[in-house]
Order: C-alpha cells, then structure tokens, then sequence
C-alpha cells in the first residue's frame, strides 16, 4: 500500500473490472486531466462500471446545468453557448454505451435549454455527454422511479 502515498498526499487512482485492474496511477504532481481520462476510457473500454467525470471544458461552452437531477421522467440540459458550434448530446448507461441520441446540431451563440425524455430509461445511474469535436463533457444523470 506504500504506492498509494501517505495522509495529505494528493493521489489518483483509476480501478475497474472484476480483477480490479489499475488503468491510471499518479501522485501529484504528475497528476493530469488526460491522464484521469484516458484511464476512465480505457476501464469503460474493459467492460468496467468506472465512474466518469467531466473532461475538460468544451471551448464553446460556457455553462452547463442538468435538472431535475435525480429525474424521474424528463430532464433539462441548459447551455450557455459562447461560439455557433455543432454539438452532440448522448445519454450513455455506466458502462459508456450510448442508450439515447438526445441532441445533434449545430447551436449559435446564446442560452439553450434541450429537454429530453427519460420516462423509458430504467432507474440507476447515466452520464449525459455533451462533445464537439475535439472535446466532451459528462454530466451524472441520476434516474428515479
């Protein structure tokens, strides 16, 4: 357990899989954000519940906001768009499958509000992934019933 540092030391570590095999290690300060999220991708990639967290910020995205959260049977993404840019909004299940198509288009400068449906999506937990081209960010969808 000595490679997991000592109290106070900042450490990341990125488990998955039934063997609980390590797909990302790093103390600080060697710790870094493509790091953490090429360990998650790959530990998703194995079939692994990791869990995902939000990437870096997309380029033309000022602010994101998802409610009610947890939902029950609809759900809000509000957007604050800085650039026109053509996004993507998928809602993938912890295994990083994609389970819904929400939203494919291109958005001007602005605030948007894209409603969905998650009436027919079972309870548990999803991510809704927000990408451009060049980046993503997840946010956590809790689903109630």
């Amino acid at each position: 357990m000595s490679d997991y540092g000592s109290d106070g030391m900042p450490k990341v570590v990125v488990l998955g899989g039934p063997a609980h095999t390590v797909f990302y290690n790093a103390k600080a300060p060697d710790i870094t954000q493509e790091g953490i999220r090429n360990g998650i991708s790959a530990a998703i990639a194995a079939g692994s519940p990791a869990t995902a967290f939000s990437a870096p910020d997309l380029r033309s995205v000022r602010q994101l906001k998802l409610y009610p959260n947890p939902a029950r049977y609809s759900a809000v993404l509000d957007l604050e768009i800085s650039r026109g840019t053509d996004l993507s909004v998928v809602i993938v299940n912890s295994a990083g499958e994609t389970v819904r198509e929400v939203f494919g288009g291109r958005l001007e400068p602005g605030i948007h509000a894209i409603s969905f449906n998650t009436g027919s999506l079972q309870a548990g937990l999803f991510f809704v992934v927000v990408s451009d081209k060049s980046s993503e960010r997840r946010l956590r969808l809790l689903v109630e019933r």
